[in-house]
């Protein structure tokens, strides 16, 4: 699965450091006891939470820290709502010649379970170039960070898929967590971290805490000169931009450390240098920490002390694997879960049992996948290395049946 960050960061780069939504923040929690609980769903640990904008019907946000403003990747809802457009503003891609527009409308009324009040700027995209549902297997309606992570602590249970607000004032952190100090710049929470590449190579980076990306950690090249592709690495897609997908590539390094906590063999992902951004993504920062080591912990978020504290979870030591398939897909029928291969890695076990780009992906182990979430394929496409896997595809017609037995690429 492709990052969520990395799909977003060309469109709202500009935007973080713009002060365009500097505004007051009206969010409440509707109970007297200072606390709200929202149920969220998890897609390649990204949480998505239901959420309602004047008086609509349950539209699926995306939280994340890594965004300061609130976005609708939708139009057609902000249309159906009758909102009014405040004003038009232009927003560079990552080409010059790559504009998206976006509309601001001044004020809306949001409301999730317990939550409730008005966010004062609203971001709405013109045209939905992000293609989200394709990825999810789910229409994903929005995007909220900073408007609720300044207005309340936030509490992350990954193994209850539970989103606990707090006032404040209300809260104290408990003693079995560990606490992670950080820096908020525009915004976004950064942190410290050791990152040991190989056994010559250790990097003291700063990174910024991106609950919107999917993947470990993504380190920009660019921004320290010790800062080298490893030997071993494969070539991927990390993304999409206003071009088209973007490429980069998946490494293994030795270890990152995070405070007492440590991760050995961590997969990363490693983005290709775009010229006009380097001023903006690469100044004082080496990159992002992203939900596969977030969602290792039971986290809370305290903007008001500049603080995370992280407590283990039962997926802390979870090795670290990468698509031992190679095979991504995109879903082409949503709500009846059709599956067509997207890309294939060069020397991937699928690439050499066949598989083809535009295949689709009918059965698995002779279960079919119509029956199957996104979520539940791609987990076994990342589940053991040696594993067997009988697919059944379809091209150009004709059925096609291969073996494809798990292999670790990186």
């Amino acid at each position: 699965m492709r990052s969520l960050k990395t799909i977003l960061l060309l469109l709202l780069i500009g935007l973080a450091t713009s002060g365009l939504f500097a505004q007051a923040y009206g969010l409440q929690l509707t109970n007297k006891r200072g606390q709200a609980t929202i149920p969220f769903k998890t897609f390649n640990n990204l949480i998505i939470i239901p959420v309602s904008i004047n008086g609509s019907d349950s539209l699926n946000f995306i939280v994340d820290t890594g965004v300061r403003n609130t976005i609708l990747i939708e139009k057609s809802v902000a249309d159906a709502l009758g909102l009014e457009y405040e004003r038009t503003i232009n927003i560079l891609g990552a080409a010059s010649d790559q504009i998206v527009i976006g509309h601001i409308v001044s004020k809306i009324k949001f409301e999730s379970v317990g939550l409730t009040g008005d966010i004062h700027s609203l971001l709405v995209i013109d045209e939905d170039f992000l293609m989200l549902e394709n990825y999810f297997g789910r229409r994903i309606h929005g995007i909220i960070g900073y408007d609720l992570f300044r207005r309340f602590i936030v509490k992350i249970n990954y193994d209850t898929k539970q989103l606990r607000l707090y006032e404040p004032d209300n809260f104290k952190p408990p003693r079995s967590f560990t606490k992670i100090q950080f820096e908020i710049e525009n915004g976004k929470p950064y942190v410290n971290a050791l990152l040991t590449i190989d056994d010559s190579t250790k990097i003291k980076s700063r990174l910024m805490v991106d609950l919107g990306a999917s993947h470990s950690s993504m380190l920009e090249l660019e921004s320290n000169d010790s800062l080298k592709l490893p030997e071993k690495y494969i070539s991927s897609s990390i993304g999409r931009g206003l071009g088209g997908k973007i490429e980069g590539y998946k490494a293994r390094i030795k270890r990152i450390d995070i405070g007492k906590f440590n991760f050995e063999e961590v997969i990363v992902s490693y983005a290709n240098p775009y010229p006009f951004l380097d001023s903006l993504l690469q100044k004082n920062r080496n990159g992002t920490l992203g939900g596969e080591i977030l969602g290792r912990f039971h986290v809370i978020f305290s903007y008001p002390d500049n603080a995370m504290y992280l407590k283990k979870n039962r997926n802390y030591r979870l090795p670290f694997e990468y698509n031992l398939c190679g095979i991504t897909l995109t879903v082409v029928e949503m709500g009846f879960n059709a599956y067509i291969v997207d890309e294939v890695t060069p020397g991937s076990p699928a690439d050499l049992a066949g598989v083809r780009s535009g295949d689709f992906l009918k059965a698995i182990n002779s279960s079919p996948t119509h029956k199957m979430t996104y979520d539940e394929i791609t987990g076994i496409f990342h589940s053991r290395p040696n594993r067997t896997l009988k697919l059944l595809l379809t091209r150009d017609g004709k059925d096609i049946r291969v073996k494809v037995k798990l292999k670790r690429q990186i």
